[in-house]
């Protein structure tokens, strides 16, 4: 009976920081940025070649034309409502055309300039998942600076990877999950007669190579490998046809 109270402890040990780690975050409001594309349009690498192209917009040239490409996306489990996301450059940047779109949205955003050097884009409301992107296109910004800033009551701003985002609940699920597998396998090692019956020092000692070297790598590795493994099967179901005698015409 004491050996299933041992694990009992232990597993509720493992398992109930994760869960209220998860629903403390599911009562935050998280929305995350990424700049997906920041690059030239004419990037050949090749002197020669770049002195012999020119980009022209309305019949005028443009020297250095850069392209941007941000992705907002609400990363937590509540909604955000009327949302401002600030987007600064440096001085002397010349926005040419700016745009921002979104395919979840019920609510279309928009983007307005504030001065000559700042953008803002109004969300309306993003509900769980729900993304913008944004786009621009400018002159006289070679170094591809930009400063994304957004502020508002219980909301936590901060950069994001696209790659390996898939929804609020699933990331956090497969967070927990990850977690649940570091505290059993800490447990496995560690609630033995063996490691019981060593000197304090040298428990101490296994147990820090235990978390660093056996736990800690295993629920990161659970994690990156559960992540890209789910965004596959969601990518070949969403590209699965729904009629296998239709035939799909070439994309070009």
């Amino acid at each position: 009976m004491s050996n299933w109270l041992a694990y009992t402890g232990a597993v509720l040990t493992g398992l109930v920081p994760p869960l209220v780690m998860y629903l403390i975050g599911s009562q935050k409001k998280v929305m995350g940025y990424a700049i997906v594309r920041n690059e030239t349009v004419i990037n050949f690498r090749h002197p020669d070649i770049e002195k012999r192209l020119s980009v022209t917009l309305d019949g005028k040239p443009l020297n250095g034309c850069r392209k941007l490409e941000v992705a907002l996306q609400n990363l937590g489990m509540k909604d955000i409502e009327s949302q401002t996301v600030h987007l600064t450059f440096p001085a002397g940047a010349n926005v040419l055309h700016a745009h921002c779109a979104s395919s979840t949205l019920a609510v279309g955003p928009k983007i307005e300039a504030v001065e000559q050097d700042s953008y803002s884009v109004n969300i309306p409301l993003m509900n769980p998942g729900d993304n913008v992107m944004v786009h621009l296109l400018m002159t006289n910004h070679d170094n591809g600076r930009v400063l994304i800033t957004a502020k508002g009551p219980g909301l936590k701003f901060r950069p994001f990877d696209p790659a390996t985002f898939i929804s609020p609940v699933a990331n956090r699920s497969l967070l927990v999950l990850s977690a649940g597998v570091f505290a059993w396998i800490c447990w496995a090692c560690t609630a033995t007669d063996r490691f019981m019956g060593k000197p304090f020092w040298e428990k101490t000692i296994t147990f820090v190579l235990v978390v660093l070297l056996l736990a800690l790598p295993a629920a990161v590795l659970a994690y990156q490998g559960l992540v890209p493994l789910i965004k596959r099967t969601m990518k070949w179901k969403g590209s699965a046809p729904s009629n296998p005698h239709s035939s799909s015409e070439p994309s070009f």
